[in-house]
């Protein structure tokens, strides 16, 4: 098509809008960053966290509603139990105007040791193995899943500028069986990138599949409690 990448260089002489097997284009990013999108009232408000402890990653925390993603926070050099207490913070602060419907945290290496904190002082989160097997069939594992999700979401969605190197840096391969592959954070850093934290952070937010708000959950089990109630008298 005319506003493919081969058609501008071969064709019209202008430079590529995509390097090579670059996931998410300059180009897609540059228009998620400049639309102006409203978060509507019902949309569920998602808390997320890509946590590391200390090294070249730093632990990046944001949160996701609707249309709209932000970062609250980038910390380097923090341990585990700093940032339960910082999750814990986040979580409070938003019951004054608007709770978080849901809370996710990639749980592989120390991340687990935070959900199971959290869970511990009877904090509703969902831990995310990256790792795992894709929902899709398209998709190697969860992580190239979400990624594609979040891609996705991207062509509607609105973000800052801090999300840009992150997004951007990953690059993208198919395996022999034709499924999605995410170029991994070692591989990034041979390159010479840092690791995608906070791109890794908001992917997971696309986690909760077709995910409602929390009042509307707990009406929906009511509802389906006296359903069952009900049947059971029926019998």
């Amino acid at each position: 098509g005319k506003d493919s990448d081969p058609y501008r260089v071969r064709v019209l002489g202008l430079p590529p809008l995509q390097e090579t097997q670059q996931f998410i284009s300059i180009e897609l990013f540059e228009t998620a960053l400049h639309k102006k999108v409203d978060s509507l009232w019902h949309e569920p408000r998602i808390l997320w966290c890509d946590p590391a402890r200390f090294g070249d990653d730093t632990t990046a925390i944001g949160e996701r509603k609707g249309r709209n993603a932000k970062l609250l926070k980038r910390i380097h050099g923090q341990d585990t139990m700093q940032s339960v207490g910082q999750i814990i913070q986040y979580i409070n602060d938003a019951k004054r105007i608007e709770p978080y419907d849901y809370v996710v945290i990639d749980e592989i290496g120390i991340g687990a040791g935070i959900v199971d904190r959290l869970r511990e002082q009877e904090y509703d989160v969902i831990g995310v193995n990256v790792g795992e097997k894709s929902r899709r069939e398209d998709c190697k594992n969860l992580r190239a899943e979400l990624w594609y999700l979040m891609k996705e979401w991207l062509k509607e969605g609105h973000v800052t500028e801090e999300f840009r190197d992150d997004l951007i840096g990953p690059q993208y391969s198919y395996d022999s069986s034709g499924r999605l592959v995410i170029e991994r954070k070692e591989d990034m850093k041979k390159r010479g990138l840092k690791s995608p934290d906070i791109g890794d952070g908001l992917s997971i937010s696309f986690f909760p599949l077709n995910p409602i708000k929390k009042t509307q959950r707990i009406k929906s089990n009511v509802k389906k409690s006296v359903a069952s109630h009900y049947n059971s008298l029926a019998k």
